[in-house]
């Protein structure tokens, strides 16, 4: 669990984690590309329109796919 975050139960027993006031947009958690350039989130993507496709422009999409799609392929000792 990161730290300072609390975690409590729901009216359904759902899980519900908190972060503490700041969250983690604070000088020492900020989130950054590869570069080191400061992003506000990684969660919202640039889209033609309000119901459009997302498009490819968008430069922290296209570090996201490709981290998840990038398979690392350890040396082999032999």
């Amino acid at each position: 669990m990161a730290k300072g975050m609390t975690t409590e139960r729901g009216v359904g027993d759902e899980t519900h984690q908190r972060v503490p006031e700041g969250g983690p947009h604070t000088p020492d958690g900020h989130l950054t590309t590869n570069q080191g350039v400061r992003i506000s989130g990684n969660q919202n993507q640039l889209k033609a329109g309000p119901r459009g496709p997302v498009l490819l422009e968008d430069f922290v999409l296209r570090e996201k796919i490709f981290h998840f799609d990038h398979e690392r392929i350890p040396e082999r000792i032999v």
